[in-house]
């Protein structure tokens, strides 16, 4: 449990404050252990935290947080030096996947075996026996992923806790690293609702404006999205919004219905996908990786209080089901039906866009997610229990 005289250490990549809005992680670390963070230095908990990346130390102070410059030699020998085992917790997001950071990591493992404090580790993104679903299949990839699997298997044996973000990754990695001592806790990807100021006059526009916001790459899908929405735009009027960093070999057409929009900031991307966009989509592939994880557009596009659109993607169309926010396509064959069908029946579209609001308010915003990490930190000796919110009645048709 921690408490006031106990101590909490988050090893992170880097800080939120400097990469806000900038993707899942910063999402993560922004809405998930800043809160966590600010919580211990309130209730008198020894809380600090270090961000490999460019080597910092940010501590509390009486009027905010300071930042130190501190080399990973001198925060190892001054903060993870061998301690009584019940002083605290360590709280690691992982993985560390650039040069630095890996370098970093392994001096960092013996460390962390000495230091005797609890340790719970963050899988924030995909497991490295899955990486070549999102690394690329060339061989030095593989290679560097085959050299690096023994470190994340080393990481996991240390861990008191393993945070995934979904049941089924749990459940995945206890059955493959045979981790069957190991406590696995799942803590979705949330969002701030409050950034999501929702419109309702977009539903009054005669042109249908669908959205993706994220990484685009062909390895996401694209290439199906667009022919999907050129074959869309030949009967009806309506527009697609691309909110990302184009990645080569991508090569976008020039079409008077696609909008690219690769620059926007976190602020902007929230007003335009909560004032101007209809549904939004997640056109990634059917893969075993996409198939397990709690995707952070699911958060966002719910936030925004739009219709959830994706393929048959066992974790994310539960929770679509679960709540009744959108619609889930066998292929895109039939997201192009779904797709007309909304267009035309803008009140149902509408509903399912407000039940897509309801499930970010109840159970993916970060004030809601943060409480299964906060019980597992500073609650330890009562074990974790389920979140359970109060619903309101869904938006049913």
């Amino acid at each position: 449990m921690l408490n006031k005289g106990k101590r909490l250490i988050i090893i992170t990549s880097f800080y939120p404050a400097e990469d806000r809005g900038k993707g899942p992680w910063s999402e993560r670390f922004g809405g998930l252990y800043e809160p966590i963070f600010r919580k211990a230095t309130q209730e008198g908990v020894e809380s600090y935290w270090y961000e490999v990346s460019t080597a910092k130390l940010h501590t509390a102070t009486p009027t905010g947080f300071a930042v130190h410059p501190l080399d990973l030699s001198s925060f190892i020998a001054s903060h993870l030096s061998a301690r009584r085992s019940d002083e605290g917790c360590i709280l690691i997001a992982y993985p560390f996947c650039r040069g630095s950071e890996i370098f970093a990591s392994h001096r960092l493992m013996p460390a962390l075996r000495r230091s005797g404090v609890r340790i719970v580790l963050d899988f924030i993104d995909p497991p490295l026996m899955m990486a070549d679903l999102y690394a690329g299949r060339s061989l030095m990839g593989r290679l560097l992923t085959s050299i690096l699997r023994h470190r994340e298997r080393a990481y996991m044996k240390l861990a008191h806790t393993i945070v995934t973000n979904s049941p089924e990754m749990g459940a995945y990695l206890k059955q493959i690293y045979g981790l069957d001592w190991v406590n696995v806790v799942d803590v979705p990807m949330g969002v701030n609702i409050y950034d999501y100021v929702v419109s309702g006059t977009r539903w009054c526009r005669d042109e249908f404006t669908i959205a993706y916001g994220g990484t685009i790459s062909a390895d996401r899908g694209i290439a199906n999205l667009i022919a999907c929405v050129e074959r869309i735009s030949e009967r009806r009027h309506t527009r697609l919004l691309l909110c990302g960093r184009v990645h080569p070999p991508v090569r976008l057409p020039e079409r008077t219905w696609l909008e690219v929009h690769p620059d926007l900031s976190y602020r902007q991307y929230a007003s335009m996908l909560a004032n101007q966009a209809h549904v939004g989509i997640i056109p990634y592939p059917v893969n075993k990786w996409w198939g397990m994880v709690s995707i952070s557009k699911v958060a966002t596009y719910a936030a925004a209080g739009v219709p959830i659109l994706t393929l048959d993607l066992p974790h994310t169309s539960r929770f679509i089901s679960r709540w009744n926010c959108g619609e889930i396509a066998s292929s895109w064959e039939v997201m192009e039906q779904l797709l007309d069908r909304l267009n035309v029946d803008r009140e149902r579209c509408r509903k399912l866009g407000d039940n897509a609001r309801m499930a970010a308010e109840q159970a993916l915003s970060w004030e809601r997610v943060s409480k299964t990490l906060e019980t597992l930190l500073f609650d330890h000796d009562s074990g974790v229990s389920p979140v359970t919110v109060p619903r309101r009645d869904l938006n049913v048709n």
